[in-house]
C-alpha cells in the first residue's frame, strides 16, 4: 500500500533508514550563523537522529563533531571553545574543527596518543545566514549555487521554527493550495499588512484577494530535474492568477510566499531533528533592493511567538493557545495569531508527531501532496538500486538552476501557462554587489 511505504520509508530518517541515506546524500542547513560566535558557548543539536555539537574558532571556522567526547563519553556541548578548537570539561581534551584531537594534558609529553585521536566530524559551509553540512558517506557533492542562496545579508532574511512533528506533513503543506484561502485568514485589520495588500503583477487583486475569491485552483505538476514544478492558476478580473513553485528534493519547497512573488520568494527547508520534530529553516530573498526584515518577520510570525530558542510559545499543551473569543468576533479565522509561520506549525503539529497516512483520504486538490512522496519514494529506490541521488550529483562549473521558476502574477486568459513560463528570464543575474 502507498500508505504503507509513506509511513515506513518516509518517515523514520535516523542513520541506515532509506529516507536517511537520501537526506545524507544533500547538503543541509543545520543552524543559523548567528547562533554560533566565536569563542562562545557551542551549541547543542541533533540532526537526522545524531546527536552533534555546533562551535566556532577565534578564525570564525564553524565545526560540527559528534557530541560525545571519544575519551570517556562527556557531553562536549558543555565544553569551552578556545583560539583552535573546542576543549572537552572533563579531561581537557582539546578537537579542532575536522575533529583532530589537538591536545591530552592528562597524557605524557611525549606521547603521539593525541594524533591518532579523530572525532567524527562532518563538512560546513555558510551561505545566507544559514550553516550547512554534509552528513553523508565519502567526499560531499558540490554545494549547489541556488540563487536564493546568493543575496548579500541586506537582502535576504532567515529564522528558524522548530515543529513538534516529522518534516514531511510539514512540508507537504508547502505545495497545499487548497488551504490558503482557509487558514491563512486574517481579522479584517491586519489584512492591511503591506505586504499583503499589493496587487499581484499584472492585475488589480492583491494575491489574497485573488486566493480567497477562487478557492478552487486549477494544479498542473511538471516534473524536473531537481523535483517537479507546480502551476495553480485562479480567476482574476483581468484573466487568470498564476503561481508557480516548486519541491526541490529532498525536503526544500520554493514559493512566492510573504514577497509574493515580487521580485524574490520565500523558501522553506525542513530538517529532520528525529523521526517526530524537525527544524523549518525559513528564508526569504528580494532581488535588487534591501528587504524591510521588520515587515517580514512581523507577517511571517507575528508577535512574540517564538522563545529565545525558536520554539514556539503554542504547543499542543496548552492548545496551540486558540484564541476562540476572536474566533466569534470574526468568523472564518483561526484564532491563532498572525503570523503565517505560526499556522503553518501549528496545524501541522496539531496531527501528531507522525500523521497516520493510513486514516487520510485525499482528493484532487492534493496533488502536489502526492507527487512529493512519490518523488521521494522514487528517489529512495533510485539509491537502493546503486543510482547516484537525484539532484545531488551536480556540476559545479554550470551556474545556478535555471529551471527553478518561482512567479506570482496575473496573465492573460488566453495565455498557455507553459508557453508563458518558457518565455520568461529563467533566471535573474545577481545585482552588482551580491
Amino acid at each position: 500500500m502507498f500508505a504503507d511505504e509513506v509511513m515506513d520509508l518516509l518517515l523514520p530518517t535516523g542513520p541506515g533508514t532509506p529516507c536517511g541515506t537520501l537526506m545524507r546524500s544533500y547538503w543541509q542547513p543545520v543552524a543559523l550563523s548567528s547562533e554560533v560566535r566565536a569563542n562562545h558557548a557551542p551549541v547543542q543539536l541533533a540532526i537526522l537522529g545524531e546527536p552533534l555539537v555546533l562551535f566556532r574558532n577565534s578564525a570564525g571556522s564553524a565545526g560540527l563533531l559528534d557530541r560525545y567526547c571519544p575519551h570517556r563519553g562527556a557531553d562536549l556541548s558543555y565544553g569551552l571553545c578556545e583560539a583552535d578548537g573546542l576543549r572537552c570539561i572533563y579531561h581537557g581534551w582539546k578537537f579542532a574543527v575536522n575533529g583532530q584531537c589537538l591536545e591530552q594534558p592528562a597524557e605524557p609529553a611525549a606521547s603521539s596518543f593525541a594524533a591518532r585521536i579523530k572525532t567524527r566530524s562532518y563538512p560546513v559551509t555558510e551561505r545566507a545566514g544559514l550553516i550547512f553540512a554534509y552528513l553523508g558517506a565519502g567526499e560531499p557533492p558540490p554545494f549547489p549555487d541556488y540563487e536564493f542562496l546568493s543575496y548579500q545579508e541586506e537582502s535576504t532574511y532567515v529564522t528558524k521554527v522548530f515543529h513538534e512533528c516529522n518534516y514531511l506533513q510539514a512540508n507537504e503543506g508547502n505545495l497545499d493550495q487548497s488551504h490558503l484561502g482557509f487558514l491563512h485568514r486574517l481579522p479584517p485589520k491586519d489584512t492591511d499588512h503591506e505586504t499583503l495588500k499589493a496587487a499581484a503583477p499584472g492585475g488589480s487583486k492583491s494575491p489574497v484577494e485573488l486566493t480567497s475569491a477562487d478557492l478552487a485552483p486549477r494544479i498542473d505538476l511538471e516534473l524536473t530535474s531537481y523535483g517537479f514544478r507546480e502551476l495553480t492558476e485562479r480567476t482574476a478580473p483581468e484573466g487568470r492568477y498564476l503561481k508557480v513553485q516548486s519541491f526541490v528534493l529532498p525536503n526544500i519547497a520554493l514559493f512566492p510566499g510573504i514577497v509574493q512573488g515580487r521580485d524574490g520568494y520565500q523558501v522553506h527547508w525542513h530538517v529532520p531533528v528525529d523521526d517526530d520534530t524537525h527544524w523549518k529553516f525559513v528564508l526569504v530573498f528580494q532581488r535588487g533592493q534591501p528587504l524591510d526584515k521588520d515587515m517580514i518577520e512581523a507577517g511571517l510570525l507575528g508577535k512574540d511567538e517564538l522563545d529565545a530558542g525558536y520554539h514556539m510559545v503554542r504547543t499542543r499543551a496548552n492548545h496551540h493557545l486558540q484564541d476562540r473569543a476572536i474566533m466569534t468576533i470574526h468568523p472564518g479565522i483561526n484564532g491563532l495569531g498572525l503570523g503565517f509561520e505560526i499556522h503553518d506549525a501549528v496545524i501541522c503539529e496539531s496531527s501528531g508527531a507522525r500523521q497516520d497516512r493510513h486514516k487520510e483520504h485525499l482528493g484532487s486538490s492534493d496533488r502536489s501532496v502526492v507527487a512529493i512522496r512519490r518523488s521521494m519514494l522514487k528517489a529512495i529506490r533510485t539509491l537502493q538500486d546503486g543510482g547516484a541521488p537525484p539532484h545531488a550529483a551536480r556540476d559545479p562549473v554550470r551556474g545556478g538552476f535555471p529551471d527553478l521558476q518561482v512567479i506570482a502574477e496575473v496573465i492573460p486568459a488566453g495565455a498557455d501557462a507553459r508557453e508563458y513560463l518558457a518565455k520568461r528570464s529563467a533566471r535573474p543575474a545577481c545585482p552588482a554587489g551580491s
